[in-house]
């Protein structure tokens, strides 16, 4: 340490090269790009873009919350310190208290206590600074509260009296799916690199808890005493954000009942979760996990059987609003092509059209998505070339009942492209939009694919559409 600043230069340096690295794998040099289309560079760009100050190295607060607020289209920054939500900074005068939903992100390092054993004090505390500092960043970045730190663990709220229900579940989501990808895919290869001994298989990994708490369910007040105190909420589904991710595996998401219902989110875009049970032979079996064990009793004597579940990374983040080159490193079913783009728009009840982010934001229902693929003329495509359009209404945990009453969920609309043979065509590309209406509550899905004349996929992007 020096002057108070951490010591980053090596640090710096490594993080640097990293980034240079998988720039040259996997992204054009191009500078627009490095924002909109790199996600390893806004993951690492905390550490990358540090500044000298007192002949130190130190992190850029607010850098990494930039990048990642440009992805999903927010503007502006998020400048709020520790449990500093303004809903209840009145809530310091010992008696007062407010009944107000939130929704409780709890990020946990594992394995973070044997890591003293094994290492020297100064690499761990860089390493436990680099994820702690990521997870404020993200929450941030997604208009979040960090409500606390304990030791490895970071404690985030989302949700104030100026957002909806179930945008503030989706930004809890969001925030912990970001972290999650920020950790695994940069973080712990970083780690790797720094320390040759580091079995970050063994010795690294982390464990995520997010779930919702309607108004009637929490209540907000001062513990302690005036200054020597904190402003906290109360309520069975805020407690169990903590339990919730005491059960989620290693670098996994566990939701809970709450927020699974609000937002009515898909079946198929979570598992349940399962373990290893040994009888008294010895011999083993997997067995399902659906509830929140052990079972809690209410104060009538029943016992309560509260739904959790994994979260499938991997199928959630096709819909993120990354770009086919990054989301393909994470997921396989996006296939990426260099002549295909596909954009979004949003109609507004109210009639105005404006940009939409994938997985971004809640839509009004009675408003409308136009999805736009534009393809370039490229004959080594092999035109002509079909173009699909799939649409599914995703069941989910609180369906309402003209979606479940539907015999079909699913619509497949089709186009041919053909390569234009007039050479007097100054069209240099083809474009094709698919819009529907915004009806059922839950996060549907729309799926743009292209097949060659031979059959072959050739490209393959997922829209994901939250509704209100």
């Amino acid at each position: 340490m020096r002057n108070g600043n951490i010591q980053l230069d090596i640090l710096k340096k490594d993080f640097e090269a990293l980034i240079q690295q998988e720039r040259n794998k996997k992204f054009t040099s191009n500078k627009k790009s490095a924002i909109n289309e790199s996600m390893y560079d806004s993951a690492m760009s905390t550490e990358s873009r540090a500044y000298t100050q007192g002949g130190s190295i130190v992190q850029e607060q607010y850098s990494l919350q930039k990048d990642v607020r440009a992805m999903f289209g927010r503007t502006g920054i998020n400048t709020h310190s520790i449990s500093e939500h303004p809903d209840f900074a009145h809530l310091d005068d010992d008696i007062s208290i407010k009944y107000q939903y939130i929704c409780p992100l709890f990020v946990d390092i594992i394995g973070s206590t044997s890591l003293s054993l094994k290492y020297d004090l100064e690499f761990i505390y860089t390493l436990k600074n680099a994820v702690i500092r990521t997870c404020i960043e993200v929450i941030r970045a997604f208009d979040g509260y960090v409500h606390r730190i304990m030791g490895d663990a970071v404690l985030g709220f989302f949700g104030s009296s100026n957002i909806s229900k179930k945008q503030s579940s989706l930004d809890c989501l969001d925030a912990s799916v970001m972290i999650s990808l920020i950790l695994e895919k940069i973080i712990q290869p970083w780690i790797a690199k720094q320390k040759v001994s580091f079995e970050d298989s063994l010795d690294f990994g982390f464990r995520i808890g997010c779930n919702f708490g309607d108004d009637h369910n929490v209540l907000w007040a001062n513990y302690g005493f005036g200054n020597v105190g904190e402003i906290s909420p109360t309520g069975f589904p805020i407690d169990l954000a903590a339990k919730i991710q005491g059960l989620a595996a290693k670098n996994k998401i566990m939701l809970g009942q709450d927020l699974l219902e609000l937002i009515n989110f898909p079946e198929n875009f979570s598992e349940v979760k399962t373990k290893q049970k040994t009888d008294a032979s010895g011999v083993k079996t997997t067995v399902r996990v659906p509830y929140v064990t052990p079972n809690y009793t209410n104060r009538d004597g029943q016992k309560i059987n509260y739904l959790m579940r994994s979260l499938d990374i991997k199928k959630y983040i096709a819909g993120f609003p990354l770009s086919t080159s990054v989301k393909k490193s994470f997921c396989d079913f996006v296939i990426p092509n260099p002549a295909v783009t596909v954009s979004v728009k949003l109609g507004l009840p109210n009639g105005q059209s404006v940009d939409f982010y994938k997985n971004h934001q809640v839509i009004q229902k009675q408003s409308s998505i136009q999805i736009n693929v534009r393809v370039l003329h490229d004959n080594t495509l092999l035109f002509p070339l079909t173009l699909s359009f799939e649409k599914l209404n995703q069941l989910g945990f609180n369906n309402e009942a003209e979606l479940t009453s539907q015999e079909k969920l699913d619509e497949v609309v089709d186009h041919t492209i053909h390569l234009p043979q007039s050479s007097r065509n100054q069209q240099k590309f083809t474009v094709k939009n698919f819009e529907r209406d915004c009806i059922f509550s839950g996060i549907h899905q729309v799926t743009c694919k292209i097949t060659n004349k031979n059959g072959h996929l050739i490209f393959r992007d997922v829209v994901n559409v939250p509704i209100d």
